[in-house]
Protein backbone atom coordinates (compact mmCIF):
# COMPACT_ATOMS: atom_id res chain seq x y z
CA UNK A 1 0.00 0.00 0.00
CA UNK A 2 1.69 3.10 -1.14
CA UNK A 3 0.00 5.83 1.06
CA UNK A 4 0.00 9.73 1.87
CA UNK A 5 3.38 11.07 2.00
CA UNK A 6 3.60 12.06 5.39
CA UNK A 7 4.87 15.56 5.16
CA UNK A 8 1.03 16.16 4.11
CA UNK A 9 -0.46 14.34 6.93
CA UNK A 10 -0.14 12.08 9.85
CA UNK A 11 -2.20 10.96 12.35
CA UNK A 12 -1.03 12.14 15.77
CA UNK A 13 -2.84 10.86 19.18
CA UNK A 14 -1.90 13.88 21.38
CA UNK A 15 -1.74 11.66 24.38
CA UNK A 16 -2.43 13.61 27.58
CA UNK A 17 0.65 12.77 29.91
CA UNK A 18 -1.36 12.86 33.12
CA UNK A 19 -2.56 9.22 31.84
CA UNK A 20 -0.76 6.53 32.42
CA UNK A 21 -0.53 3.58 29.95
CA UNK A 22 -2.92 0.82 30.07
CA UNK A 23 -2.17 -2.95 29.11
CA UNK A 24 -5.40 -4.98 28.76
CA UNK A 25 -5.50 -8.19 29.92
CA UNK A 26 -5.54 -10.81 27.23
CA UNK A 27 -9.00 -12.13 25.92
CA UNK A 28 -9.13 -15.29 25.00
CA UNK A 29 -9.45 -16.35 20.88
CA UNK A 30 -10.03 -19.53 19.59
CA UNK A 31 -11.95 -21.87 17.09
CA UNK A 32 -12.86 -19.84 13.71
CA UNK A 33 -12.78 -16.26 15.25
CA UNK A 34 -8.47 -17.86 15.69
CA UNK A 35 -8.40 -18.55 12.66
CA UNK A 36 -9.80 -15.03 10.94
CA UNK A 37 -7.87 -13.80 13.20
CA UNK A 38 -4.35 -15.21 12.10
CA UNK A 39 -5.85 -14.56 8.36
CA UNK A 40 -5.93 -11.05 9.11
CA UNK A 41 -2.79 -10.43 10.74
CA UNK A 42 -1.05 -12.35 7.50
CA UNK A 43 -2.86 -9.76 5.19
CA UNK A 44 -2.46 -6.54 7.38
CA UNK A 45 1.92 -7.64 7.19
CA UNK A 46 1.42 -8.73 3.48
CA UNK A 47 0.43 -4.65 2.97
CA UNK A 48 2.56 -3.22 5.45
CA UNK A 49 0.03 -1.31 7.50
CA UNK A 50 1.12 -2.98 10.67
CA UNK A 51 4.32 -4.09 12.55
CA UNK A 52 5.90 -5.88 15.24
CA UNK A 53 5.56 -3.98 18.80
CA UNK A 54 8.11 -4.25 21.40
CA UNK A 55 7.22 -3.12 25.10
CA UNK A 56 4.57 -1.09 24.61
CA UNK A 57 2.81 1.11 26.86
CA UNK A 58 -0.57 0.80 25.47
CA UNK A 59 -1.92 -2.56 24.64
CA UNK A 60 -5.31 -3.35 23.46
CA UNK A 61 -7.53 -6.74 22.55
CA UNK A 62 -8.68 -7.39 18.80
CA UNK A 63 -12.77 -8.04 18.30
CA UNK A 64 -13.79 -9.92 15.89
CA UNK A 65 -17.49 -9.21 14.21
CA UNK A 66 -18.91 -11.57 11.57
CA UNK A 67 -20.47 -9.78 8.97
CA UNK A 68 -23.80 -10.25 6.97
CA UNK A 69 -22.07 -12.03 4.03
CA UNK A 70 -20.58 -14.36 6.62
CA UNK A 71 -16.92 -12.75 6.67
CA UNK A 72 -15.40 -11.54 9.87
CA UNK A 73 -14.73 -7.98 10.67
CA UNK A 74 -11.30 -7.70 12.90
CA UNK A 75 -11.71 -4.15 15.25
CA UNK A 76 -8.86 -3.38 18.12
CA UNK A 77 -10.75 -2.25 21.39
CA UNK A 78 -9.09 1.36 21.79
CA UNK A 79 -11.35 2.27 24.43
CA UNK A 80 -9.14 3.36 27.07
CA UNK A 81 -6.14 5.11 24.48
CA UNK A 82 -9.35 7.36 23.54
CA UNK A 83 -10.14 8.13 27.25
CA UNK A 84 -6.47 10.14 27.08
CA UNK A 85 -6.44 11.59 23.73
CA UNK A 86 -8.19 15.12 23.23
CA UNK A 87 -11.11 15.64 20.66
CA UNK A 88 -10.66 17.17 17.69
CA UNK A 89 -13.09 19.44 16.87
CA UNK A 90 -12.30 19.91 12.99
CA UNK A 91 -16.45 20.36 11.73
CA UNK A 92 -17.16 17.07 9.85
CA UNK A 93 -19.77 17.40 7.21
CA UNK A 94 -23.68 18.00 8.09
CA UNK A 95 -26.25 15.38 6.04
CA UNK A 96 -28.33 18.24 5.82
CA UNK A 97 -26.07 20.92 4.09
CA UNK A 98 -25.00 18.16 1.77
CA UNK A 99 -28.64 17.18 0.53
CA UNK A 100 -29.11 20.57 0.11
CA UNK A 101 -25.98 20.92 -1.66
CA UNK A 102 -26.53 18.17 -4.38
CA UNK A 103 -30.17 18.86 -4.75
CA UNK A 104 -31.57 19.24 -8.22
CA UNK A 105 -28.58 18.31 -10.25
CA UNK A 106 -29.15 16.00 -12.90
CA UNK A 107 -26.16 13.85 -12.22
CA UNK A 108 -24.35 13.06 -9.29
CA UNK A 109 -21.29 10.81 -9.12
CA UNK A 110 -19.86 9.32 -6.17
CA UNK A 111 -16.14 8.88 -5.35
CA UNK A 112 -15.46 6.04 -2.95
CA UNK A 113 -11.70 5.94 -1.62
CA UNK A 114 -10.11 2.53 -1.04
CA UNK A 115 -8.56 1.97 2.24
CA UNK A 116 -9.04 6.03 2.75
CA UNK A 117 -8.08 5.70 6.75
CA UNK A 118 -5.52 2.66 6.03
CA UNK A 119 -3.70 4.69 3.57
CA UNK A 120 -3.04 7.65 6.08
CA UNK A 121 0.35 7.62 8.08
CA UNK A 122 0.61 6.83 11.69
CA UNK A 123 2.96 9.46 13.53
CA UNK A 124 6.08 7.36 14.09
CA UNK A 125 6.68 8.19 17.97
CA UNK A 126 2.53 7.10 18.00
CA UNK A 127 3.01 4.03 16.22
CA UNK A 128 3.91 1.64 19.63
CA UNK A 129 0.63 3.27 21.08
CA UNK A 130 -1.85 1.62 18.75
CA UNK A 131 -0.34 -1.74 19.57
CA UNK A 132 -2.55 -4.83 20.38
CA UNK A 133 -2.17 -8.26 21.30
CA UNK A 134 -2.79 -11.74 19.54
CA UNK A 135 -1.39 -15.48 20.14
CA UNK A 136 1.38 -15.12 17.97
CA UNK A 137 2.81 -11.88 19.18
CA UNK A 138 1.96 -8.07 19.41
CA UNK A 139 1.48 -6.10 16.83
CA UNK A 140 1.30 -1.77 15.93
CA UNK A 141 -0.45 -0.20 13.10
CA UNK A 142 2.04 2.03 10.75
CA UNK A 143 -1.37 3.65 8.75
CA UNK A 144 -4.08 5.11 10.68
CA UNK A 145 -6.43 2.39 11.94
CA UNK A 146 -10.48 2.21 12.42
CA UNK A 147 -11.49 2.89 15.87
CA UNK A 148 -9.27 6.22 17.06
CA UNK A 149 -11.05 8.91 18.14
CA UNK A 150 -9.98 11.46 15.70
CA UNK A 151 -9.60 9.62 12.71
CA UNK A 152 -12.29 10.78 10.75
CA UNK A 153 -11.28 14.45 12.03
CA UNK A 154 -8.01 13.72 10.42
CA UNK A 155 -9.01 11.85 7.37
CA UNK A 156 -11.85 14.96 6.53
CA UNK A 157 -8.51 17.28 6.67
CA UNK A 158 -7.10 15.21 4.17
CA UNK A 159 -9.80 15.05 1.89
CA UNK A 160 -10.39 19.45 2.49
CA UNK A 161 -6.87 19.77 1.32
CA UNK A 162 -6.49 18.01 -1.72
CA UNK A 163 -9.87 19.34 -2.92
CA UNK A 164 -10.11 22.68 -1.49
CA UNK A 165 -10.45 23.95 -4.75
CA UNK A 166 -13.61 21.67 -6.03
CA UNK A 167 -15.53 21.50 -3.23
CA UNK A 168 -18.88 23.43 -2.59
CA UNK A 169 -18.27 23.89 -6.62
CA UNK A 170 -17.83 20.56 -8.68
CA UNK A 171 -17.55 18.38 -4.83
CA UNK A 172 -19.29 17.75 -1.99
CA UNK A 173 -17.63 15.92 0.43
CA UNK A 174 -18.64 13.20 3.51
CA UNK A 175 -16.65 11.14 5.74
CA UNK A 176 -15.93 7.86 3.91
CA UNK A 177 -16.91 9.13 0.11
CA UNK A 178 -17.55 12.22 -2.09
CA UNK A 179 -19.94 12.98 -4.73
CA UNK A 180 -19.07 15.29 -7.32
CA UNK A 181 -21.81 16.96 -10.05
CA UNK A 182 -21.60 18.86 -13.20
CA UNK A 183 -21.01 22.65 -12.87
CA UNK A 184 -23.91 24.89 -12.31
CA UNK A 185 -24.70 26.30 -15.20
CA UNK A 186 -25.23 30.02 -15.73
CA UNK A 187 -27.45 32.03 -18.34
CA UNK A 188 -25.62 35.74 -18.93
CA UNK A 189 -27.17 38.96 -20.79
CA UNK A 190 -25.89 40.60 -23.34
CA UNK A 191 -28.98 43.07 -23.70
CA UNK A 192 -28.52 46.21 -21.40
CA UNK A 193 -31.62 47.53 -21.26
CA UNK A 194 -34.89 46.00 -21.19
CA UNK A 195 -38.78 47.37 -21.02
CA UNK A 196 -41.31 46.21 -19.00
CA UNK A 197 -44.34 48.03 -19.23
CA UNK A 198 -43.91 52.03 -18.24
CA UNK A 199 -40.92 50.67 -16.82
CA UNK A 200 -37.20 50.66 -18.71
CA UNK A 201 -33.90 49.07 -16.56
CA UNK A 202 -30.59 49.44 -17.67
CA UNK A 203 -28.89 46.83 -16.27
CA UNK A 204 -24.95 46.42 -15.62
CA UNK A 205 -24.22 49.97 -14.15
CA UNK A 206 -26.98 51.03 -12.63
CA UNK A 207 -28.44 49.23 -10.10
CA UNK A 208 -32.34 48.80 -8.97
CA UNK A 209 -31.92 49.28 -5.08
CA UNK A 210 -35.18 47.17 -3.57
CA UNK A 211 -37.22 48.67 -0.89
CA UNK A 212 -35.36 49.66 2.26
CA UNK A 213 -36.56 47.90 6.04
CA UNK A 214 -33.11 48.67 7.68
CA UNK A 215 -31.36 46.08 5.52
CA UNK A 216 -27.89 47.79 3.93
CA UNK A 217 -27.73 46.04 0.85
CA UNK A 218 -27.48 47.29 -2.38
CA UNK A 219 -28.69 44.36 -5.09
CA UNK A 220 -27.92 45.31 -8.60
CA UNK A 221 -29.64 42.75 -11.56
CA UNK A 222 -28.70 41.38 -14.82
CA UNK A 223 -31.30 40.53 -17.07
CA UNK A 224 -31.67 38.12 -19.99
CA UNK A 225 -34.98 38.04 -22.51
CA UNK A 226 -37.12 35.07 -22.54
CA UNK A 227 -39.66 33.94 -25.28
CA UNK A 228 -42.07 32.74 -22.74
CA UNK A 229 -44.56 35.01 -21.25
CA UNK A 230 -46.37 35.09 -17.48
CA UNK A 231 -49.66 35.86 -17.88
CA UNK A 232 -52.55 34.83 -16.10
CA UNK A 233 -56.52 35.36 -17.02
CA UNK A 234 -57.72 38.64 -15.64
CA UNK A 235 -61.64 38.94 -14.37
CA UNK A 236 -64.61 38.52 -16.82
CA UNK A 237 -65.21 41.83 -18.73
CA UNK A 238 -61.65 43.69 -18.13
CA UNK A 239 -58.58 43.47 -19.56
CA UNK A 240 -55.87 40.72 -19.39
CA UNK A 241 -53.75 41.61 -15.94
CA UNK A 242 -50.20 41.11 -16.12
CA UNK A 243 -48.94 39.26 -13.32
CA UNK A 244 -44.88 39.05 -12.39
CA UNK A 245 -43.82 35.86 -11.56
CA UNK A 246 -40.92 36.13 -8.43
CA UNK A 247 -38.43 33.35 -7.70
CA UNK A 248 -36.23 32.67 -4.41
CA UNK A 249 -34.07 30.80 -2.39
CA UNK A 250 -32.41 30.75 0.23
CA UNK A 251 -28.70 28.46 0.91
CA UNK A 252 -26.66 27.85 3.96
CA UNK A 253 -23.51 25.53 3.58
CA UNK A 254 -20.15 25.69 4.90
CA UNK A 255 -18.30 28.51 2.47
CA UNK A 256 -21.57 30.91 3.79
CA UNK A 257 -24.80 31.75 3.65
CA UNK A 258 -26.63 33.81 0.39
CA UNK A 259 -30.28 34.21 -1.24
CA UNK A 260 -31.18 34.02 -5.31
CA UNK A 261 -34.00 36.04 -6.28
CA UNK A 262 -35.13 35.87 -10.28
CA UNK A 263 -38.13 38.39 -11.14
CA UNK A 264 -39.92 37.69 -13.82
CA UNK A 265 -41.77 40.06 -15.71
CA UNK A 266 -44.74 39.98 -17.43
CA UNK A 267 -43.19 39.91 -21.01
CA UNK A 268 -41.32 37.06 -20.67
CA UNK A 269 -37.51 39.28 -19.17
CA UNK A 270 -35.84 37.75 -16.09
CA UNK A 271 -33.33 40.42 -13.76
CA UNK A 272 -31.52 37.83 -12.04
CA UNK A 273 -29.56 38.81 -7.84
CA UNK A 274 -27.17 37.10 -5.67
CA UNK A 275 -27.00 37.90 -2.66
CA UNK A 276 -24.25 37.28 0.22
CA UNK A 277 -25.14 37.35 3.92
CA UNK A 278 -22.91 38.58 6.24
CA UNK A 279 -24.20 37.50 9.18
CA UNK A 280 -25.18 34.10 10.78
CA UNK A 281 -28.50 32.94 9.87
CA UNK A 282 -30.00 29.44 9.40
CA UNK A 283 -31.44 27.82 6.64
CA UNK A 284 -35.32 29.07 7.78
CA UNK A 285 -33.70 32.47 7.87
CA UNK A 286 -32.19 32.77 5.00
CA UNK A 287 -35.15 31.57 3.53
CA UNK A 288 -37.22 34.48 4.42
CA UNK A 289 -34.27 36.69 4.02
CA UNK A 290 -34.66 35.64 0.22
CA UNK A 291 -38.30 35.91 0.17
CA UNK A 292 -38.18 39.54 1.53
CA UNK A 293 -35.94 40.64 -0.25
CA UNK A 294 -37.82 39.60 -3.38
CA UNK A 295 -41.00 41.44 -2.43
CA UNK A 296 -39.11 44.49 -1.65
CA UNK A 297 -37.63 44.49 -4.94
CA UNK A 298 -40.73 44.13 -6.48
CA UNK A 299 -42.66 46.87 -4.29
CA UNK A 300 -39.98 49.24 -5.86
CA UNK A 301 -40.34 48.42 -8.99
CA UNK A 302 -44.22 49.16 -8.94
CA UNK A 303 -45.37 45.67 -9.28
CA UNK A 304 -48.93 45.42 -8.54
CA UNK A 305 -49.82 41.51 -9.38
CA UNK A 306 -47.33 39.10 -8.07
CA UNK A 307 -47.05 34.89 -7.50
CA UNK A 308 -44.33 34.09 -5.46
CA UNK A 309 -42.77 30.70 -5.57
CA UNK A 310 -40.57 29.25 -3.21
CA UNK A 311 -39.28 25.75 -2.08
CA UNK A 312 -39.52 25.93 1.16
CA UNK A 313 -43.14 24.90 2.63
CA UNK A 314 -42.19 25.38 6.20
CA UNK A 315 -41.58 29.46 5.03
CA UNK A 316 -44.59 29.37 2.59
CA UNK A 317 -47.34 27.62 4.94
CA UNK A 318 -46.02 29.75 7.54
CA UNK A 319 -46.83 33.07 5.93
CA UNK A 320 -49.92 31.70 4.49
CA UNK A 321 -50.66 30.76 8.28
CA UNK A 322 -51.05 26.97 7.82
CA UNK A 323 -48.05 26.58 10.00
CA UNK A 324 -47.24 28.09 13.62
CA UNK A 325 -43.86 29.65 14.28
CA UNK A 326 -41.91 28.79 16.35
CA UNK A 327 -39.46 31.20 18.44
CA UNK A 328 -39.57 34.93 18.67
CA UNK A 329 -37.43 35.50 15.71
CA UNK A 330 -38.88 33.33 13.65
CA UNK A 331 -42.15 34.53 14.35
CA UNK A 332 -40.60 38.19 13.86
CA UNK A 333 -39.71 37.58 10.12
CA UNK A 334 -43.23 35.74 9.69
CA UNK A 335 -45.10 39.22 10.77
CA UNK A 336 -42.62 40.87 8.24
CA UNK A 337 -43.12 38.72 5.08
CA UNK A 338 -47.11 39.18 5.95
CA UNK A 339 -46.92 43.10 5.81
CA UNK A 340 -45.17 42.83 2.38
CA UNK A 341 -47.32 40.61 0.88
CA UNK A 342 -50.43 42.64 2.13
CA UNK A 343 -48.99 45.72 0.08
CA UNK A 344 -49.67 44.28 -3.28
CA UNK A 345 -52.46 44.69 -5.14
CA UNK A 346 -52.84 40.79 -5.42
CA UNK A 347 -49.73 38.20 -4.13
CA UNK A 348 -50.18 34.91 -3.61
CA UNK A 349 -47.74 32.58 -2.31
CA UNK A 350 -46.86 29.02 -3.96
CA UNK A 351 -44.58 26.12 -2.80
CA UNK A 352 -42.55 24.05 -5.77
CA UNK A 353 -40.29 21.82 -6.06
CA UNK A 354 -36.37 22.00 -5.98
CA UNK A 355 -36.69 21.45 -9.75
CA UNK A 356 -38.67 24.13 -10.57
CA UNK A 357 -36.56 26.33 -8.66
CA UNK A 358 -33.45 25.41 -10.28
CA UNK A 359 -32.14 28.28 -11.46
CA UNK A 360 -32.69 30.42 -8.21
CA UNK A 361 -31.20 27.68 -6.42
CA UNK A 362 -28.27 27.49 -8.28
CA UNK A 363 -28.28 31.55 -7.60
CA UNK A 364 -28.32 31.23 -4.00
CA UNK A 365 -25.50 28.73 -4.01
CA UNK A 366 -23.36 30.97 -5.78
CA UNK A 367 -24.63 33.76 -3.89
CA UNK A 368 -23.14 32.09 -0.21
CA UNK A 369 -19.64 30.90 -2.34
CA UNK A 370 -19.50 34.81 -3.29
CA UNK A 371 -18.32 32.98 -6.48
CA UNK A 372 -18.16 35.84 -8.91
CA UNK A 373 -16.61 33.61 -11.47
CA UNK A 374 -19.68 31.57 -12.41
CA UNK A 375 -22.12 34.38 -11.67
CA UNK A 376 -20.06 36.32 -14.69
CA UNK A 377 -22.41 39.23 -15.48
CA UNK A 378 -24.90 38.69 -12.39
CA UNK A 379 -23.60 41.12 -9.89
CA UNK A 380 -23.41 40.09 -6.44
CA UNK A 381 -24.55 41.97 -3.59
CA UNK A 382 -23.90 41.97 0.22
CA UNK A 383 -26.25 41.78 3.33
CA UNK A 384 -24.90 42.97 6.77
CA UNK A 385 -27.48 43.01 8.89
CA UNK A 386 -30.67 41.14 9.38
CA UNK A 387 -33.81 42.49 7.27
CA UNK A 388 -35.35 42.05 10.77
CA UNK A 389 -33.08 44.27 12.71
CA UNK A 390 -35.50 47.53 12.81
CA UNK A 391 -38.26 45.50 13.48
CA UNK A 392 -37.19 44.02 16.37
CA UNK A 393 -35.83 47.66 18.26
CA UNK A 394 -39.13 49.00 17.35
CA UNK A 395 -40.94 46.35 19.08
CA UNK A 396 -38.28 46.79 22.20
CA UNK A 397 -38.55 50.47 22.26
CA UNK A 398 -41.89 51.22 21.25
CA UNK A 399 -44.80 51.59 23.66
CA UNK A 400 -44.41 50.45 27.36
CA UNK A 401 -45.50 47.08 28.26
CA UNK A 402 -46.73 46.26 31.30
CA UNK A 403 -44.10 43.65 33.29
CA UNK A 404 -42.21 43.46 36.56
CA UNK A 405 -40.85 46.97 36.18
CA UNK A 406 -44.31 48.37 36.39
CA UNK A 407 -44.69 49.08 39.75
CA UNK A 408 -41.49 50.03 40.75
CA UNK A 409 -41.37 52.62 38.24
CA UNK A 410 -45.17 54.12 38.95
CA UNK A 411 -44.24 53.82 42.50
CA UNK A 412 -41.04 56.11 42.19
CA UNK A 413 -42.77 57.97 40.08
CA UNK A 414 -46.11 59.07 41.59
CA UNK A 415 -45.62 56.95 44.56
CA UNK A 416 -48.89 54.56 43.92
CA UNK A 417 -49.05 51.69 45.75
CA UNK A 418 -51.14 48.26 45.95
CA UNK A 419 -54.25 48.59 48.17
CA UNK A 420 -53.00 45.30 49.72
CA UNK A 421 -50.76 46.17 52.51
CA UNK A 422 -48.35 43.33 53.03
CA UNK A 423 -47.98 44.07 49.07
CA UNK A 424 -47.17 47.69 49.59
CA UNK A 425 -44.77 46.99 51.97
CA UNK A 426 -42.79 44.74 50.18
CA UNK A 427 -42.96 46.92 47.07
CA UNK A 428 -41.75 49.60 49.22
CA UNK A 429 -38.45 48.21 50.60
CA UNK A 430 -38.14 46.78 47.02
CA UNK A 431 -38.53 50.26 45.46
CA UNK A 432 -34.91 51.35 47.48
CA UNK A 433 -32.71 49.37 45.94
CA UNK A 434 -33.60 51.20 42.76
CA UNK A 435 -33.33 54.52 40.85
CA UNK A 436 -34.80 56.55 37.76
CA UNK A 437 -32.77 58.46 35.01
CA UNK A 438 -34.26 60.23 32.41
CA UNK A 439 -37.12 58.23 32.45
CA UNK A 440 -34.89 54.57 32.77
CA UNK A 441 -35.29 52.40 36.03
CA UNK A 442 -31.76 50.95 36.68
CA UNK A 443 -30.91 49.35 39.80
CA UNK A 444 -28.25 49.93 42.39
CA UNK A 445 -25.37 48.49 43.72
CA UNK A 446 -22.56 48.96 46.26
CA UNK A 447 -19.40 48.48 44.23
CA UNK A 448 -21.08 48.08 41.15
CA UNK A 449 -22.55 50.35 38.21
CA UNK A 450 -26.27 50.52 37.93
CA UNK A 451 -27.93 48.25 36.18
CA UNK A 452 -30.43 48.94 33.39
CA UNK A 453 -33.90 46.70 34.43
CA UNK A 454 -35.92 45.45 31.08
CA UNK A 455 -38.63 43.21 30.56
CA UNK A 456 -38.71 39.70 29.20
CA UNK A 457 -39.00 40.64 26.06
CA UNK A 458 -35.85 43.17 25.88
CA UNK A 459 -33.83 40.61 27.48
CA UNK A 460 -34.49 37.86 24.87
CA UNK A 461 -33.84 40.11 22.31
CA UNK A 462 -30.22 41.36 24.11
CA UNK A 463 -29.90 37.37 25.01
CA UNK A 464 -29.81 36.96 20.99
CA UNK A 465 -28.07 39.78 19.82
CA UNK A 466 -25.07 38.57 21.84
CA UNK A 467 -25.36 34.68 20.79
CA UNK A 468 -26.43 35.22 17.28
CA UNK A 469 -26.79 38.69 16.05
CA UNK A 470 -24.45 41.08 15.25
CA UNK A 471 -22.08 40.53 18.83
CA UNK A 472 -22.09 36.67 17.96
CA UNK A 473 -18.43 36.18 15.85
CA UNK A 474 -17.39 37.70 19.25
CA UNK A 475 -18.46 35.65 22.16
CA UNK A 476 -16.65 33.18 23.74
CA UNK A 477 -17.06 29.72 24.63
CA UNK A 478 -19.83 29.07 27.67
CA UNK A 479 -18.70 25.95 30.07
CA UNK A 480 -20.56 24.77 32.60
CA UNK A 481 -19.31 23.47 35.40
Amino acid sequence: MVGIDPEVICHRLNIDPKHKGVRQKRRAVSGERATALAKEVDRLLDVGLIQESFYPEWLANPLLVKKPNEKWRTCVDFTDLNKACPKNNFPLPRIDQLIDATAGHALLNFMDAYSGYNQIPMYGPDQEHTSFITDRGLYCYIGMPFGLINAGATYQILVNKMFKGQIGKMMERSVGEGGSKPPVARVLCEQKVVGCGNHIYHHGKAGVRPYSCGTKVKTIFSGSPNRSSHRLSAPKGGTPTPWWILHVDGDVNNSGSGAGIVLVTPEGHRLRSAIHFKFYVTNNDAEYEALMNGLKLALEVGVVNLIVRSDSELVVNQVRGGFQARGPRMELYMRCAQRLLERFGNARLESVSREENSNVDALAKMGSQMDNVQLGKIPLGNQEIPSILEVEVFQTQGIPRESWITPIHNYIQTGAIPEDKLQARHLRYQAGKYVEYDGVLYKRGFNQPLLRCVDIEEGNYILREVHEGICGNHSGVVRWH
